[in-house]
């Protein structure tokens, strides 16, 4: 049974990491918090930069023995499931454009 177990609507700005990590982030056991963080912080970042999202909702939701993390905005769409990967050389990796890349290996599930 799918339950919400916390849910708000922000402005998008990027402390609304701190946030989210804040109410998320205690579902998880602590040696995920890391990888949480960052894929959250990561698709946060994205949605208030590059989106032109005038609102962001955030769900955590329990289900069975996962906990979903949804993320909605109402800026242009872009679906991160079909984003190619971006290669890069070792000494180009600060010019961004990974993040999508450590989602896509963190999460047990993303779409």
């Amino acid at each position: 049974m799918n339950k919400t177990l916390w849910q708000a609507t922000f402005k998008p700005e990027l402390t609304v990491s701190r946030e989210v990590a804040k109410h998320v982030l205690p579902y998880f056991e602590s040696e995920k918090h890391m990888s949480v963080r960052l894929s959250c912080d990561e698709m946060l970042t994205n949605i208030v930069m590059y989106s032109g999202a005038t609102s962001i909702e955030v769900q955590a939701i329990g289900q069975e023995d996962q906990i979903l993390i949804r993320l909605t905005d109402d800026g242009i769409p872009y679906d991160p499931v079909t984003a190619e990967p971006i290669e890069r050389d070792f000494d180009e990796l600060d010019q961004g454009g990974m993040g999508i890349a450590f989602i896509k290996q963190t999460c047990s599930e993303l779409s």
